[in-house]
């Protein structure tokens, strides 16, 4: 090879005068190649030793075993002649190398002083080494504008000098206009590596630099950074300087508001990568405030115009975790109104008081013995004509409640503002057998009171006269991503529902569980659990006093528990307030609000997982239909009937069995009773028919529960015949499918890009339909939105990123099979390592080796008989960034993920 470049070598020796001319000759990363006239450039480490890389083995099969070869990293220059007549590209790198950056000396003098005032990133090594020498400013050379990126030396390098300013230069060219492509790549490279700068100093609790962007001025005559500070007199100092002149042009990035400085600079907008770059803002904006908390429904309806003082005698719908509690007390502070707060639990009712207190609202608890404790309490404050702001109780305890405040005033419930807290739970939860009475007292007396204000995040259809005639206030937060929800069917419910309890807590999880007492039984579930049992935290009628429940309703945190089991009854006392990685898993038929209301219990969560857990009998049904609306108004015009003409027949008239039935109720004294339509008996009979119905077969189970949830194909497969019907139920399942995902997608356009340019933003989204691709991809496998926007940037759009961030968050579950591997073996391989240290090559594959071969089922052969290390590092890099370091780069350095993996 050698004699070949030697014929091509031309009279002068391009390297050695071109050196000379720019001064390099004795610069330590420089020389120049007599023979063929190259100039040889030389990387080094941040330790001053020559930077190497893995040598490609070759394919040829030998008996002897022979170790990796390293060799130094070197690029070569060719001479312009060669360019021109064997069509050879300028820069030659060594192949499979990389694109490390490149490090003047002064680079490694600052590296070692633990000291950097100024930092430049320049494109190419010439420039690098040029303007370090000519500005005093240390230099780093990146070979290509797409390769502005930050490796593990450059963060080394920045987190250990900490620099005051960092400069990002580009040619004179990239203001040029003439090529939109080409401009648009000098924006793009800005753009990302401004933001990966961010997202650095972020990580390790700093605030960013002062951050430049600068190039040559276009009107001079030199296009790269050296040849005008070779050529133009004390353009170095001007340099330094960081002000526009004739020759530089520089620009401070505003911190606040980055991207605005780049498309400034660049005279370029680019609303891919405005998108990119801002899609957390957006996110944010759109449903958190300034804390980084969701917005408070006080917020939401300020931004609307909506006064607070208009807040009583409405029904608000309102998503989960959005303050609906906290605005009520809001609204009774700032307009002084007195208010009775009705609740389903006694700890719902001590959360929202000690809540109260703390806004500094004058508040009284109603519940309890009649002779003790709260009830006294607020009895005595009323007689002693000291009547509380606000009065909080249970449903169970409302007209008691109601009974004390007339005993002392007829009038007096006049004077305070009803809101009862949960409405839905009059569809949901008025059963015969489970407050069906107070439910319907609380509407009875309803009018006594100022007004009436209903607080749910589950809206459904309503029958009930007062209820169909409050106005309605729907508050739809855009952009909030659906959770996700995932059917699995078993024979054996309670040992299935233990099973994805203990896999939960394996994976370092939460699990958050619903089940029905009394179809299931506890205590067979916990027998199931075995030890695990002991590590979870209880929620039912029997444990209603104990620390542990009482801890968790009033802090919102587990307090080192591993999970928590809730019962039907005290579901809605659970509201989880850390940011903990929870699985919700719901064992037996429960119906889609009450579902989706489960799911969302994790308050700070911006998206949650369902896992439901049903019987494999249930889903092989008989698919049904009901017209809810249809029905709900047959029956209420049957009861109406019944009650109509029961004053025409009087005693004749047996109507013993439909007193029975919820769908009649009796009211006035035993002397003069009134039969009414029980209409939240009705309510409630047709939610537990609609439930059944949704359970009928799994497509229809799949169409309910998309009406909240983006459902996920359930795991493990059922069996079903291929039956025309079934194949029908297919093809509308995989339709419903498409239509989720659309929705989904549609949803990300509208997130993602800026709406105020809608003809534009259809073209962008055609564009870009790689990109918000990706992304949703990654928002399914990593349900918190910011999370997954972190980790969408952190790919650069780049397939082999992206790829490599699926694995590694499918990897998260234990299972390798999606990894391309077969069998399920634990992640025992993250145990095996540990961040910070060096490995061999041996020490890598060894043991990489041991932690497979904990699985049975995995065919190691190809692991141990592999020449090269691909297979094995694959692995390693789910759970570890894995570089090259040590001596001459002969052991690999384990790093831990982002924090956002």
């Amino acid at each position: 090879m050698l004699q070949t470049f030697a014929k091509m070598q031309t009279t002068t020796n391009y390297g050695f005068e071109r050196l000379k001319q720019l001064g390099l000759l004795n610069h330590p990363n420089f020389s120049s190649c007599a023979q063929t006239g190259r100039i040889f450039i030389s990387y080094s480490q941040l330790n001053g030793l020559p930077l190497s890389y893995e040598a490609p083995e070759d394919n040829r099969r030998t008996l002897a075993i022979e170790q990796q070869q390293f060799k130094p990293f070197k690029v070569f220059r060719n001479p312009p002649e060669w360019i021109k007549l064997y069509n050879l590209p300028k820069y030659s790198s060594p192949q499979k190398g990389g694109t490390p950056p490149f490090f003047t000396p002064e680079i490694l003098q600052a590296f070692n002083r633990k000291k950097l005032d100024v930092l430049i990133f320049t494109e190419g090594e010439i420039k690098a080494a040029i303007a370090a020498r000519e500005t005093g400013i240390p230099t780093v050379g990146f070979k290509g504008i797409a390769c502005y990126r930050l490796c593990f030396r450059l963060k080394e390098l920045l987190s250990e000098t900490l620099p005051k300013s960092l400069v990002i230069n580009y040619d004179s060219d990239s203001l040029d206009r003439k090529s939109k492509k080409r401009l648009a790549q000098f924006h793009r490279s800005c753009i990302q590596f401004i933001a990966e700068i961010r997202r650095f100093y972020k990580s390790i609790g700093e605030e960013p630099p002062t951050m430049y962007i600068n190039c040559q001025n276009p009107e001079q005559q030199y296009k790269g950074l050296d040849d005008l500070l070779l050529n133009v007199k004390h353009s170095d100092i001007e340099y330094g300087n960081f002000e526009n002149s004739s020759n530089f042009l520089f620009s401070r990035v505003d911190q606040e508001n980055p991207i605005k400085t780049v498309n400034e600079f660049f005279k370029h907008r680019s609303r891919k990568q405005e998108a990119l770059f801002n899609a957390h803002k957006v996110l944010r904006a759109k449903y958190k405030n300034e804390q980084g908390n969701r917005n408070y429904l006080s917020d939401i309806l300020e931004i609307n115009n909506f006064p607070l003082k208009d807040f009583f005698g409405k029904c608000f719908h309102v998503p989960t975790g959005f303050g609906k509690s906290t605005t009520t007390l809001q609204a009774a502070i700032k307009t002084k109104e007195k208010i009775v707060f009705v609740l389903p639990t006694r700890s719902l009712v001590d959360q929202l008081y000690r809540k109260a207190k703390r806004m500094g609202l004058d508040a009284a608890k109603f519940y309890g013995s009649a002779a003790t404790g709260s009830k006294q309490k607020l009895f005595e404050r009323l007689t002693a004509n000291d009547a509380p702001t606000a009065i909080f109780t249970t449903y169970k305890s409302f007209k008691g409640l109601y009974e004390t405040l007339t005993s002392v005033d007829i009038n007096l419930p006049s004077t305070y503002n009803l809101i009862q807290d949960e409405i839905h739970n009059n569809t949901t939860s008025a059963s015969a057998s489970f407050q069906l009475e107070e439910l319907n007292d609380i509407l009875d007396l309803s009018h006594r009171f100022k007004t009436f204000t209903g607080l749910t995040a589950s809206p459904l259809p309503v029958i009930h006269p007062i209820l169909q005639a409050m106005e309605i206030i729907k508050v739809k937060v855009s952009g909030l991503p659906k959770p996700k929800c995932q059917i699995v069917t078993a024979k054996n419910l309670k040992a299935a529902g233990a099973e994805a309890i203990k896999r939960a807590i394996k994976q370092g999880s939460i699990p958050v569980v619903l089940l029905n007492n009394k179809s299931l039984g506890l205590e067979v579930l916990l027998n199931e659990l075995g030890k695990y049992a002991n590590d979870l935290i209880l929620l039912n009628a029997d444990t209603k006093n104990e620390q542990e429940q009482q801890e968790l309703i009033n802090t919102g945190l587990l307090n080192g528990k591993k999970g928590i089991i809730a019962t039907t009854v005290l579901k809605e006392g659970i509201s989880l307030l850390d940011k903990a990685n929870y699985q919700f898993i719901q064992i037996g038929i429960f119906h889609n609000s009450i579902s989706y209301q489960f799911s969302q219990r994790a308050r700070l969560a911006t998206q949650s997982q369902l896992t439901i857990i049903v019987s494999d009998k249930i889903l092989k049904g008989k698919k049904r239909f009901l017209d809810v609306e249809r029905t709900l108004s047959d029956l209420s015009m049957q009861a109406q009937q019944i009650c109509d003409i029961q004053p025409i027949y009087g005693a004749a008239l047996d109507i013993r069995d439909t007193i029975q039935n919820t769908h009649i109720r009796k009211v006035g004294s035993d002397f003069n009773p009134v039969f009414i339509p029980n209409y939240l008996g009705i309510q409630h009979h047709v939610f537990c028919m609609e439930t059944s119905c949704q359970y009928s077969s799994l497509n229809s189970l799949r169409i309910a529960l998309s009406k909240y949830f983006k459902v996920l194909e359930q795991e493990p497969k059922l069996n079903i015949d291929t039956s025309a019907e079934t194949k029908a139920l297919a093809k509308a399942n995989r339709a419903t499918k498409k239509a989720i995902e659309e929705q989904q997608f549609n949803e990300a356009i509208k997130l993602l890009t800026d709406a105020e340019h809608p003809r534009k933003l259809a073209q962008q989204a055609q564009c870009d339909n790689i990109f918000f691709k990706r992304y949703l991809d990654i928002l399914e496998l990593q349900n918190n939105p910011d999370k997954a926007l972190k980790i969408f940037i952190w790919t650069s759009g780049k397939k082999k990123l992206f790829k490599l961030a699926i694995a590694r968050l499918k990897a998260k579950k234990a299972k390798f099979n999606d990894i391309g591997i077969l069998g399920n073996a634990p992640v025992s391989i993250k145990r095996k390592f540990r961040a910070g240290k060096l490995y061999t090559k041996d020490d890598l594959k060894n043991k990489v080796l041991d932690a497979l071969s904990k699985d049975s089922t995995i065919n190691l052969a190809p692991f141990i008989h592999a020449k090269r290390l691909n297979s094995v590092l694959r692995l390693v890099r789910l759970f570890y960034d894995v570089e090259r370091a040590g001596f001459e780069n002969k052991k690999y350095a384990i790093m831990q993920l982002p924090n956002f993996f």
